[in-house]
């Protein structure tokens, strides 16, 4: 008996352990769906409120350095005396906050009035500076912010802070600024807790590069560079968001996420980004150990499928070798059970000319063939029965009662 393997396929055993084997892979991809988007969501909350921190931190910073400038610049120019208060000032301020580095006064020429310098102030000129001939040109009365260029008192890049001058006609008088290296903007940074592969970006609103942290080669400062996905999402929500995937076009050719704010000084924007590879690493893990499983699983399934099968093979071969003997054999062939019940399981030949009743009553339970044996003979061939058992065989006569009464031997 040849057994196909669509005929195979729909033998139910088959069918459940190819059911279990699917339902079973359905909840593992359900379960690392679930771990995925539980990671995605995860390094989303993390960037956001990271970059949230950072730009307060900036705002902050900005915001007292703006008041600094702020009480600088209400002091009118009108004399040596109000320039002696306003370096008093300045000194007041450094004292309070020993941050202001670099706080000066510059004249209307761009010369170095006072204030405090990392260096010396003689070879100070800052009339070629953009931010100054801004300040010149213009009355506004707001903070400008300048930069990212290499300062002059120090040689490091640095972002400038500075106000404009008046004297009592609203004349352009000079200005008041400060200068902030870019590599203390870092120093703001470190107590969050970024990994090795993380990197935090500040950028002017032109996309020119401040600062990179930890520093980074393929984003140097005062260039402009920032992924093509960032400048998409920028175009879209120009105060804050999130980008899942930057591609392999952003700056390092690393796909990651990004979360950005502006700040509120509007001139600036912050950006912390994690490489999704990272993120989504223990999971990549879980996926291998779960394909692993899965595989011997279904390699195992596979193989007591094949097992199960050429066994079913062997049942049916050696049953119809079986049915071949018996049929060719002359009387009657059975099987059943040595017990009370005596069930009878196979049955084949001359019984309805022997007992007058179908083989099939015997088979279904509807008779039993002792219940013919006459109550005399029962007993003996109970005990032969016992006997042939464990000898492997036996021989007796004895009487059964016919379906129309008639006695017969056996």
């Amino acid at each position: 008996m040849q057994i196909s393997g669509l005929s195979a396929i729909r033998r139910p055993w088959v069918l459940v352990l190819l059911a279990a084997n699917l339902l079973l892979a359905i909840l593992v991809a359900f379960y690392l769906l679930q771990a995925y988007r539980q990671a995605e969501s995860a390094a989303q909350s993390r960037v956001t409120s990271q970059v949230a921190l950072v730009r307060l931190s900036l705002d902050t910073l900005i915001g007292e350095i703006d008041i600094a400038l702020r009480s600088l610049a209400a002091e009118p120019v009108s004399g040596p005396e109000s320039e002696a208060r306003r370096l008093k000032l300045i000194e007041a301020i450094v004292r309070e906050d020993p941050e202001f580095r670099t706080l000066t006064v510059a004249n209307a020429e761009g010369g170095f009035v006072g204030g405090k310098l990392p260096a010396d102030g003689k070879a100070y000129d800052i009339s070629g500076r953009d931010y100054f001939r801004q300040l010149e040109k213009s009355p506004d009365a707001r903070m400008l912010i300048a930069g990212p260029f290499v300062g002059l008192a120090n040689g490091r890049w640095s972002l400038v802070f500075a106000r404009r001058l008046n004297d009592p006609q609203g004349r352009f008088a000079g200005v008041v600024l400060s200068g902030y290296a870019v590599a203390r903007l870092a120093k703001l940074f470190t107590r969050l807790d970024l990994d090795a592969s993380d990197l935090l970006a500040m950028v002017r609103e032109d996309r020119t590069v401040v600062l990179a942290y930890p520093a980074k080669p393929t984003l140097p400062v005062g260039q402009k560079g920032v992924s093509r996905a960032l400048k998409d999402a920028l175009a879209v929500n120009p105060e804050q968001g999130f980008v899942m995937h930057t591609g392999s076009h952003s700056f390092d050719g690393v796909d990651r996420i990004a979360a950005y704010e502006r700040l509120a000084s509007r001139d600036f924007y912050v950006a912390i980004s994690r490489p999704v590879n990272q993120v989504f690493a223990p999971i990549y893990q879980q996926m291998m150990v779960f394909g692993a499983l899965l595989a011997l699983l279904w390699l195992a399934s596979a193989l007591y499928a094949r097992r199960a099968l050429q066994a079913e093979r062997q049942i049916h071969a050696s049953e119809k070798r079986f049915q071949g003997l018996v049929e060719n054999l002359p009387g009657i062939v059975c099987l059943y059970d040595l017990d009370a019940r005596r069930q009878m399981h196979y049955i084949k030949g001359e019984v309805e000319e022997l007992t007058g009743y179908p083989a099939a009553a015997f088979v279904a339970g509807q008779l039993r063939f002792a219940d013919l044996i006459l109550p005399e003979d029962l007993p003996l061939v109970a005990a032969a029965e016992r006997q042939g058992a464990a000898a492997k065989r036996f021989q007796i006569e004895y009487r059964i009662r016919r379906v129309d009464g008639e006695i017969r031997w056996v």
